[in-house]
Parts: C-alpha cells; structure tokens; sequence
C-alpha cells in the first residue's frame, strides 16, 4: 500500500486548478464497474450499462489513459493537440479521484458534451477488427484493454497503437485482451 501524497502537491501531469489529494489505495487494485454521475454534480449521465474504468498511468499520476487516448484521436484526426489542462478537464468529468480511472464511453460522452479543444467526437461501440481503423478514413479505434497491468485504454490507427503518446506495435502489450472498441469521428 502506497503512502498518501503530500498535501498541496498536485498529481504530475496536473495543473494547480486540479491539484487533489491522492487516495491512499493501491495503484492498480480490482476495478469495479463505473459508477453512475451523481445528480447535479455537472457530469454528463452515461447512457446504458456502466462500463470498466480504465485506469493505467506510466508515472503513478492522474490515472486518464481514456482521457489521453481520446486526446490523441483527435490530434491524428484533425491535428487539434489539446492540451494537458484540456485532457485533466474531461477525466475530471468523469471521474472524482485522480486514482479513480475512468470508463471509455464516460470519456467519449462528455467528450460529446462539453467538447474537447473546441471540437466534438461521434462514437459508438464498434465491432471492426482490433488494432485495424478503416482504410482511408479519419476513425480510428479507442481500444479498452486488459493488460496483466491493470486495465488501459489505448488508440489503434493503421499505424500501431498509441498509448500515453507514443506510437507502440500492438505486440508490445504482451498479454493484452481487447474487451471494447469504440470508433470515433470528429467534427470540428
């Protein structure tokens, strides 16, 4: 079990407008499904069955790999690079606690609600192939995995899949079992 945090040092990767305590719980414990957005909390209410919260982070901070693969699809579909304040701004719509993690479709939604460095994504559950984007296309595929790890969430593109910014042959993930695809289209 990991000591708490210092108090008044914000998570790396995190602005002071974000600057939270770190929970005390270990770092990658068993997941339980995403809860449903408290009323009136700002959060936007996910349609369906509450999904598995992504939560791998390479540098033990803010656990926002939906955030940041979404980030990323962005940034290959429209070459709009969002920023980190953007990138902590939507975890932060779906999630409470920088150790929380968050579930793809949360992401995707609140993407879709309030926007992400001024566009907006359409997504829905996918059924391609894993690690394969139509050729030809501006979609590509948020993958959510389960890694001996914990689980991650990553893009697949024709190229390879991007984890935390870096482009990665999908056999660099050992292990990996791909238990959701989301395709996901952006409008500017």
């Amino acid at each position: 079990m990991r000591a708490p945090a210092r108090h008044g040092t914000p998570p790396k990767h995190s602005s002071a407008k974000h600057a939270v305590r770190r929970s005390a719980s270990a770092k990658h414990a068993p997941v339980t499904a995403a809860k449903a957005p408290a009323p009136g909390t700002g959060k936007p209410p996910v349609p369906g069955k509450p999904a598995r919260a992504r939560r791998l982070t390479p540098d033990e901070g803010v656990a926002l790999c939906s955030a940041r693969a979404v980030a990323e699809s962005l940034r290959l579909a429209l070459g709009i690079r969002a920023s980190d304040d953007d990138v902590l701004d939507l975890y932060f719509r779906t999630a409470d606690d920088p150790d929380e993690g968050a579930s793809i479709l949360a992401t995707l939604h609140a993407a879709a609600t309030f926007g992400l460095a001024g566009a907006v994504p359409e997504y829905r559950r996918g059924s391609r192939p894993a690690g394969s984007a139509p050729p030809g296309t501006s979609v590509a595929l948020i993958l959510g995995l389960e890694l001996p790890e914990g689980p991650h969430a990553v893009l697949a593109t024709e190229d390879g899949w991007w984890s935390w910014g870096e482009l990665h042959d999908p056999g660099a993930f050992p292990g990996a079992v791909v238990e959701e695809a989301w395709p996901v289209r952006w409008a500017a």
